[in-house]
C-alpha cells in the first residue's frame, strides 16, 4: 500500500485485498501451507465466511459509517444543501416505491404483494443516510 501510494496509485488498495482474500480462500480449500494446515478441505473458507461476516454486521460496518460520517462537516456546507440533500433522497425513495409498484403489475400479484415489494426496497435507496445515524445527526 505504502509503494502505491507513493507512486499515487491509490485504487490498488482495493484490488489487493481483493486477490489476497481469493489467494487465501483457494489456499485454504487446497491445504496450504503445509506445516499450519489441516488438510484439504472446502469448509474453512465458510466457516472464515460466516465469523467475518458477523465482524463485518457488528464491528466493520458500523465503524465504516462512523468513520464516513465523521468526514462530513456540516458546519462548512451552504445553508440549503441539507434541506436539498434530503429532499433528493425522499424523492429518489418515492420515485423508487411508485415505479416498483406499477412494474409489477402485469405480474399477477395482489396490491398488498405489490406494496410490500416496493416498500422492501427502499433500504437500497437510503443506505448513505446510514452514516449520519451513526455518527448521530438524526
Amino acid at each position: 500500500m505504502f509503494m502505491l501510494e507513493h507512486y499515487q496509485m491509490l485504487s490498488g488498495g482495493a484490488l489487493g485485498a481483493l486477490t489476497v482474500g481469493l489467494a487465501t480462500c483457494l489456499a485454504w480449500e487446497a491445504g496450504w501451507p503445509r506445516p499450519f494446515s489441516q488438510g484439504p478441505s472446502l469448509d474453512h473458507s465458510a466457516d472464515v465466511e460466516r465469523t467475518l461476516a458477523r465482524i463485518w454486521d457488528f464491528v466493520a460496518e458500523p465503524l465504516l459509517f462512523a468513520t464516513i460520517g465523521a468526514t462530513f462537516k456540516f458546519d462548512t456546507l451552504p445553508a440549503g444543501t441539507v434541506p436539498r440533500a434530503v429532499l433528493i433522497v425522499c424523492s429518489g425513495v418515492a420515485l423508487r416505491v411508485a415505479v416498483t409498484f406499477l412494474t409489477m403489475l402485469g405480474g399477477g400479484y395482489a396490491w398488498r404483494e405489490r406494496l410490500f415489494y416496493a416498500v422492501a426496497w427502499t433500504p437500497k435507496a437510503t443506505v448513505q443516510v446510514r452514516a449520519l445515524f451513526w455518527v448521530g445527526f438524526f
